[in-house]
């Protein structure tokens, strides 16, 4: 009996040749990994640094834009601890008294008066008026009337002391009354060269808290001789502005007869390893 023996052979992948392959398409993902992950990298990164520009100047430029509506020589900035406060009273608006001439004349010796406004008050209808009496003025139940403020306490002339502020009784196009109530003196020191008076709507305060990243506005509060800092000095509740903030330095550089004052806003925000950083200059009107 003759044996058949099979010539055929098994056909296959060793052990080695398969960790061989295996080894081969780990380095070729790992590459392939690395040229993909990179630019998704950058992108988000990118994408995260302008979100962050966006951020940090659409709250300069609210700040810009509500400093530019300053009453003269009100700006003040002060620090404690972690928060950076900077602090300006808001005009509604602002106008000519008359001083001289027919017509009814600013008497700046009384606690009470009418007066006519030479040109018109522009936004009339929105001066918020109350009853006589010096608080409803300084608490903000109405709106200030403000004269020649120097922003110093040695002339007598400084509008967070109440120096120089009256609560607006009533107001329209062509004139404005004042009342102080029996007993509170003369409204205001001292005249204005110009005849410039100021309607005062609100105190506004802009506070960088490094504690909790975050900048606060604060507003609606009443007039103060001392600066308020901390939560509880503003008895109003804060609105957010912006968070992640880093850093943040406010200066301001009083004006002089030549050039206005200058408000510097230096503001830092960071996320995740990425920081932005940056800087505005406000020209405030310093005559008052």
């Amino acid at each position: 009996m003759t044996a058949i023996h099979s010539t055929e052979r098994h056909k296959g992948f060793t052990l080695i040749e398969l960790l061989i392959v295996i080894v081969i398409l780990g380095i070729g993902a790992s590459l392939t990994l690395g040229f993909i992950t990179n630019p998704i990298k950058a992108f988000t990164d990118i994408s995260r640094r302008a979100a962050l520009t966006d951020q940090a100047d659409t709250a300069l430029y609210r700040m810009t834009r509500e400093l530019r509506q300053a009453l003269p020589n009100s700006v003040r900035i002060t620090s404690n601890g972690t928060r950076v406060t900077i602090e300006f009273l808001q005009i509604r608006t602002a106008g000519r008294y008359r001083a001289k001439g027919a017509g009814d004349k600013l008497n700046l010796n009384q606690h009470a008066d009418t007066f006519d406004v030479l040109g018109g008050l522009n936004g009339s209808g929105s001066v918020v008026s109350g009853a006589a009496g010096i608080n409803n003025c300084l608490n903000g139940a109405s709106d200030c009337l403000v004269i020649y403020n120097t922003g110093t306490s040695a002339t007598a002339n400084n509008a967070y002391q109440g120096d120089n502020v009256a609560t607006i009784i009533s107001a329209n196009a062509t004139s404005m009354g004042f009342d102080n109530g029996a007993g509170s003196g003369q409204a205001f020191p001292l005249a204005s060269p110009s005849q410039r008076f100021y309607v005062v709507q609100r105190s506004v305060s802009f506070v960088c808290d490094l504690g909790t990243g975050q900048l606060l506005r604060y507003a609606g509060y009443g007039l103060m001789a001392g600066q308020p800092i901390n939560d509880a000095d503003f008895g109003v509740a804060g609105s957010l502005v912006t968070d992640s903030v880093n850093s943040c330095n406010f200066t301001y550089t009083p004006g002089t007869n030549s050039r206005n004052g200058v408000a510097v806003m230096n503001l830092a925000l960071s996320q995740a390893g990425e920081q932005v950083t940056l800087l505005e200059q406000v020209h405030v009107f310093n005559s008052p």
